[in-house]
C-alpha cells in the first residue's frame, strides 16, 4: 500500500476476510478518484491501451493500483520472476490464482506533494507497458503491412489511370517509390522488434506454468 494514507488502512479488515474464504489475491479497485483534470487523463490513456494492445489473460483491473492483500504462495511466485523492471499489477495478473476486489472511494492529497509528476507517470507507464507485452513491436510491423497494402491499392489506381486516363507524367513513380521504401523499412523495423520482444521475454525467464498445489499419495 502506499505511505501517504491515500490507501485507507480500513480497508484491511475486509481485504482480510476476503483472503481467509479463499481467495489468494484481494486488490483495492478505486471507485471514485479525487485528483487533478491532467491525471485522470493520462490514466484513461494508460488503460486504453493496455487494454488493446495486451493478451487478454493478462489485463489489469481499471483503477486498481498496488493496494492490495498478497498470499504467501504468489509472493513466492513474485520473488522467482527475477526481472528488474517490475510492474507489479501485471506480475500478479501474470499468476493468475483466485483473485477478488473491494472498492474504496480514494480521497484527495491532505499533506505533502507527491513525488509521482507527470514525467514519472509517462516513464512508469511505458515501463508498466512494455513489460508485460511485446504489442508495440508487433503495431510496427501491421502499420507497415497496412501501408504496404496501401500502396499496391494505389499502383493499381495509377495503371488504371495511364491506360484510361491522363497520367500525371512522373509523379507518380516517385511517390511509389517513396511510399514502398517507407513500408519496407517499417516493416524490418518491426520484424528487428518482434526478435527483440522474443529476447526479452527469454532473459525475463517467466515460468510456462505454476503449480498451485501438489498431491501426495
Amino acid at each position: 500500500m502506499d505511505p501517504d494514507l491515500e490507501d485507507p488502512p480500513s480497508l484491511l479488515n475486509e481485504m482480510i476476510y476476503e483472503w481467509k474464504n479463499g481467495y489468494d489475491v484481494v486488490y483495492a479497485v478505486r471507485k471514485t478518484i479525487k485528483t487533478t483534470f491532467v491525471k485522470k487523463i493520462m490514466r484513461s490513456i494508460f488503460y486504453f491501451i493496455y487494454k488493446w494492445l495486451v493478451n487478454k489473460n493478462f489485463l489489469i483491473p481499471k483503477n486498481t493500483g498496488d493496494f492490495r492483500l498478497i498470499d504467501k504462495k504468489i509472493i513466492e511466485q513474485l520473488k522467482n520472476m527475477r526481472e528488474r523492471t517490475r510492474f507489479l499489477r501485471g506480475l500478479v495478473s501474470f499468476i493468475g490464482a483466485k483473485q477478488k476486489s473491494v472498492e474504496f472511494d480514494r480521497p484527495f492529497r491532505k499533506k505533502g506533494k507527491s513525488k509521482s509528476n507527470i514525467f514519472f507517470l509517462i516513464r512508469y507507464g511505458f515501463d508498466a507497458l512494455l513489460s508485460s507485452t511485446a504489442g508495440p513491436a508487433n503495431l510496427i510491423t501491421k502499420f507497415g503491412l497496412l501501408s504496404l497494402g496501401i500502396i499496391f491499392l494505389f499502383l493499381i489506381f495509377i495503371i488504371m489511370n495511364k491506360f484510361f486516363f491522363n497520367p500525371y507524367e512522373g509523379f507518380s513513380f516517385t511517390i511509389i517509390l517513396i511510399l514502398f521504401l517507407f513500408s519496407l523499412n517499417t516493416i524490418m523495423i518491426g520484424i528487428v522488434g518482434e526478435y527483440v520482444t522474443r529476447i526479452y521475454n527469454e532473459v525475463k525467464q517467466r515460468p510456462n506454468y505454476i503449480i498451485d498445489e501438489t498431491i501426495e499419495n
